[in-house]
């Protein structure tokens, strides 16, 4: 039997100056980021050790976002490649970060960069 199990944290807020154009780097912006987790249950799931700790893949993240960024996309890869660092028998990393009302010159309700990637069983 090949299960999955699967941790997510939605709606992860946070501020930071970043942005391409030296005008988003002067500016504190609020930034949402999603990431799923999906992971290989290979026995039973009886403590933190044999899943993986939302507080600190919160914390982790976290620590990411406070840093200055140019790309959202290179930061969502750096999520990713942290989060697969840190974890046992993971599948599937997924990473949404959003960005409410981005400057395009016009209404926009957000943009988003996702990134998803599968791995093989370590």
């Amino acid at each position: 039997m090949d299960e999955q199990i699967t941790i997510r944290l939605n709606g992860m807020r946070f501020q930071g100056a970043y942005g391409y154009y030296p005008e988003e780097q002067r500016l504190q912006q609020e930034w949402i980021v999603d990431v799923a987790v999906h992971f290989h249950a290979i026995h039973a799931l009886r403590s933190l050790h044999d899943t993986f700790d939302y507080e600190l893949m919160y914390r982790s993240v976290k620590q990411l976002m406070e840093q200055p960024a140019v790309l959202m996309e290179t930061r969502a890869q750096e999520i990713a490649d942290m989060l697969y660092d840190q974890l046992q028998h993971v599948a599937h990393i997924e990473v949404v970060i959003t960005k409410p009302c981005p400057l395009l010159g016009g209404e926009v309700e957000s943009s988003q960069v996702h990134i998803s990637r599968t791995y093989a069983e370590k």
